[in-house]
C-alpha cells in the first residue's frame, strides 16, 4: 500500500474525465500501480534535494496499454510515448528515477544508481532555437558535476555543448 499523497494534476484530470470521484479515481490509480501497469513517479526537488509532496507523474509499463486506454485518439505527437520509452529504458538499466524541479524549470528524469545521479532531457527535435533553449535552460543551472543529458531522434546537431551531452535517442537505446 502506498502512503496518502495529495491527489496530482493527472488524477484530478483523470477524476473529471471519467466522471467519477476524485476518491474512486484514486483508488482506481492505486490498484493500476500496485497491478504494475502504470508507475508513479515522484518529484525531486533537485536544489532542495528533497522529495516533494505533489505533481508527479505516471508512466505506462506497456504503451499498448496507453494506446487502448485512449481509444485511438492519440494523435500524431509522439513526444508524450517518447519520453515514456525512456522512462521505462532507465527503469531497465537499474535506475531509481523521478521527475527533476529545478527552481520554475522541469528536467524530465533525475535518475540515480549506484550513488550517482544522471539528468535526463527528452525532446523530438531541437531544431528551433526556442526548444534548443528551453532543453538546455534547466540543466546549464545545474551547479553540480553530474552528467546531464538531452536525448533527441535529430542526428544533426549532437555532441556535448556546454557540458551537456546532446545524443541520438535512438543510438542511446542501443548502447
Amino acid at each position: 500500500m502506498f502512503p496518502p499523497y495529495t491527489l496530482s494534476i493527472q488524477e484530478t484530470a483523470i477524476s473529471k474525465g471519467a466522471g467519477i470521484s476524485a476518491t474512486i479515481a484514486d483508488s482506481y490509480i492505486e490498484g493500476l500501480t500496485e497491478a504494475l501497469l502504470f508507475h508513479h513517479v515522484e518529484r525531486y526537488d533537485i536544489v532542495g534535494k528533497r522529495l516533494m509532496d505533489t505533481n508527479g507523474k505516471y508512466y505506462a509499463t506497456d504503451l499498448g496499454m496507453r494506446n487502448v486506454a485512449l481509444g485511438g485518439a492519440m494523435g500524431t505527437d509522439i513526444s508524450r510515448p517518447v519520453e515514456n520509452v525512456v522512462f521505462i529504458e532507465l527503469l531497465r538499466r537499474g535506475y531509481t528515477v523521478r521527475v527533476g524541479s529545478f527552481r520554475d524549470t522541469e528536467v524530465d528524469f533525475t535518475a540515480t544508481r549506484d550513488g550517482v545521479t544522471e539528468y535526463f532531457q527528452v525532446t523530438l527535435t531541437m531544431t528551433s532555437p526556442e526548444t534548443r533553449e528551453r532543453e538546455f535552460r534547466p540543466l546549464n543551472g545545474i551547479r553540480d558535476n553530474w552528467r546531464k543529458t538531452i536525448l533527441t531522434l535529430d542526428r544533426l546537431g549532437l555532441g556535448s555543448e556546454e557540458g551537456v551531452d546532446v545524443v541520438n535517442l535512438y543510438d542511446w537505446l542501443l548502447n
